[in-house]
């Protein structure tokens, strides 16, 4: 049996494993990928995400062995799998590259589903967008965006930002330049980049609360227009640091220093720019709480700084991580002095 067939079987039954445990184990994954999507303008297009999921894995498991013939590199699947086995025959402990193999098979096994569920969701939400009024029609634009054309521009912002992150988590070849140099390999960088995502992050919003809204409300239409541009702005530039990233998006990884786009300026462009937009979109209930409750106003303050917290503490999980190789992670923090704010912090 060649190196080629082994590897291809091997990624199977890591698939297949995932896959059972998506559909028979995890009450989370089958909510998630049970979901009916509706796209198009009537939404006369319905399909589960786990519909989509499948023909996803069908399309890989047609692609891999092409992919292995041509890289002539073992599937991390075969890496695990026969490090394992000899874990179990005789207790060796993993060495240094078996133990990434497994840290990046981790890696995909749980971000995988998520980004590809939320990849067809931001599709379907934008997908419904209505046309614009024809010309002769008295339009109220500042209505007209508040209303109707906001929230699908939030998905489309988004959606580059997920279809980034999914395609990085799904492929990595030798062409694309973003092979996996390493994975965060310390609990507490894995703690603080997971308790950001479903389903951990429902206990911490059970725990801290979340007030913020992609699309607030407020009373005044020119206010509520002024705020909504904002928001859509500051996930542009969120999404454009993903984007800048490329075919490198993903979490917990080194795979290479990205020094260009928005990473010119600060380090962590994106959790700028996403903890900006939810204190955004969270100042319309902090403004109503004010008038009527302090405890509230102060809730929705901790709540904020709590999660802004979160983001902080991933930046410099992933700063130390990225500093345990010789990268030149060092050098561009030196090029590039600060993480957040220009000039401040």
């Amino acid at each position: 049996m060649n190196s080629v067939f082994r590897s291809y079987l091997a990624t199977l039954l890591f698939l297949g494993i995932s896959l059972t445990f998506y559909t028979q184990i995890s009450p989370w994954h089958r909510a998630s990928l049970g979901q009916m999507l509706h796209f198009g303008s009537d939404g006369a297009i319905v399909f589960s995400v786990f519909d989509a999921y499948v023909w996803l894995i069908l399309l890989y498991a047609a692609v891999l062995p092409f992919y292995y013939r041509q890289t002539a590199a073992e599937s991390k699947a075969l890496v695990v799998a026969r490090a394992g086995w000899q874990k179990i025959r005789n207790g060796r402990v993993f060495d240094a590259d078996e133990a990434l193999a497994l840290r990046i098979l981790l890696l995909k096994f749980f971000f995988a589903p998520l980004m590809v569920s939320w990849l067809l969701q931001h599709l379907a939400a934008f997908s419904g967008l209505t046309s614009l009024p024809g010309s002769g029609v008295a339009v109220n634009w500042i209505e007209l965006y508040n209303k109707h054309l906001h929230a699908p521009l939030i998905h489309v912002v988004v959606f580059v930002d997920v279809l980034c992150f999914t395609f990085g988590y799904l492929v990595d070849h030798p062409k694309l330049k973003n092979g996996f140099v390493s994975v965060d390999p310390t609990l507490s960088g894995w703690l603080a980049c997971l308790i950001c995502y479903q389903p951990f992050n429902q206990g911490l919003t059970a725990f801290i609360g979340w007030y913020s809204s992609d699309t607030p409300i407020v009373g005044d239409p020119h206010l509520q227009f002024a705020i909504n541009i904002s928001v859509l702005l500051t996930f542009a530039i969120y999404s454009t640091a993903s984007a800048n990233l490329g075919f490198k998006a993903s979490n917990l990884t080194n795979r290479g220093i990205v020094r260009h786009g928005v990473y010119r300026w600060i380090r962590h462009p994106a959790y700028t720019f996403k903890n900006l937009a939810w204190w955004l979109g969270a100042m319309p209930p902090l403004w109503a709480a004010l008038q009527t409750s302090v405890l509230g106003s102060i809730a929705i303050l901790l709540s904020l700084c709590g999660w802004t917290a979160i983001y902080v503490a991933r930046a410099l999980t992933e700063e130390r991580h990225l500093l345990m190789a010789d990268n030149g992670y060092r050098e561009y923090m030196q090029q590039v002095r600060y993480r957040f704010i220009p000039g401040l912090v």
